[in-house]
């Protein structure tokens, strides 16, 4: 599924909810992914980490681990 090609957020989440509740399981690919927003990233990684796409039914619930700074 492709993101970031003139659709907002709230659009790709939707697909992607959509994709789900029809017993799809989606693949998000980000256009333009050096400029993409952060949260459009954090969607791929949520969606495409099957581990973490099944086990976190739902976008708001995922919290992307912050990198440490040694």
């Amino acid at each position: 599924m492709l993101t970031n090609y003139g659709s907002t957020h709230e659009q790709d989440l939707y697909r992607v909810n959509t994709l789900r509740a029809l017993g799809y399981d989606p693949y998000v690919m980000i256009y333009e992914r050096p400029t993409a927003p952060k949260i459009t990233r954090h969607l791929q990684r949520w969606v495409n980490n099957k581990r973490i796409f099944h086990t976190v039914k739902d976008f708001r619930d995922y919290a992307p681990m912050k990198k440490e700074v040694h």
